[in-house]
């Protein structure tokens, strides 16, 4: 893409006589005002504001107001923006989805406890629109039983289309990490694989295949299939966002 310009007034020589030819008065002078203008707040022909060169700051830095997500960036380019929602710069490359600039936080991450009695959906989690089929997503759940009654089985589940991504890891009281990398096939956007690895065991390989493709924003959710009465099930889940390439 070229550098912009500012728009061009052809200016015709004035013969002195302040009527015939281009009169050079207030009214050429806003015109050229207004390209200013259009081009310091991208309206117009502007709308996107290119540079031949390299854009230099000197000074106190660089301020960038928050916003909602724009798209996702073209082959073989890049587009930094700064989330007014998650408060944080996001970047995507190479069309892929947008994730943190700066370090790994997560995209999602949320705590509670619980002793619901039937199976329950403790927290969920809708899947970003932007998410590519080259995306991963690592979702580390810490899980704690207050006591050893023991509770069915935890899972990672697909709340959309009412499919577990694979069973986690808890027995008696104590306290388990889960480690999970999920990812769909190359050739496909529902078939789904997970990779489930926890203390002292694994990794454990779980398939499953979705309705709803990877890139329509399913919701995930960190599930359990009853606690047993007089225990306590206390959890944490953290999803991290791995852009393909």
């Amino acid at each position: 893409m070229a550098a912009s310009t500012v728009t061009r007034s052809t200016w015709t020589d004035d013969s002195g006589d302040g009527i015939s030819g281009s009169i050079v008065n207030n009214a050429e002078l806003q015109k050229i005002y207004a390209a200013i203008d259009q081009m310091l707040s991208g309206t117009g022909l502007y709308a996107t504001l290119s540079f031949g060169g390299v854009a230099r700051i000197e000074g106190k830095g660089l301020q960038v107001k928050g916003t909602a997500a724009p798209a996702v960036a073209a082959a073989s380019e890049g587009n930094i923006y700064y989330d007014s929602t998650l408060q944080e710069f996001l970047a995507s490359q190479n069309g892929g989805a947008y994730s943190a600039l700066l370090g790994s936080k997560p995209i999602h991450q949320a705590a509670g406890s619980s002793t619901a009695a039937g199976a329950t959906n403790v927290d969920t989690f809708t899947l970003p629109s932007t998410l590519t089929v080259k995306d991963k997503l690592r979702i580390i759940v810490s899980i704690l039983q207050v006591n050893a009654n023991g509770s069915t089985q935890p899972l990672l589940y697909n709340v959309t289309d009412s499919v577990s991504l694979g069973n986690l890891q808890i027995t008696g009281a104590n306290f388990y990490i889960n480690v999970v990398d999920v990812g769909v096939a190359p050739n496909s956007t529902v078939k789904v694989a997970s990779l489930i690895q926890y203390d002292g065991a694994g990794p454990v390989l779980g398939r499953s295949t979705f309705t709803t493709p990877w890139t329509s924003s399913p919701t995930l959710a960190l599930r359990h299939n009853g606690v047993t009465a007089g225990d306590t099930w206390n959890w944490e889940w953290a999803i991290y966002l791995v852009p393909g390439q």
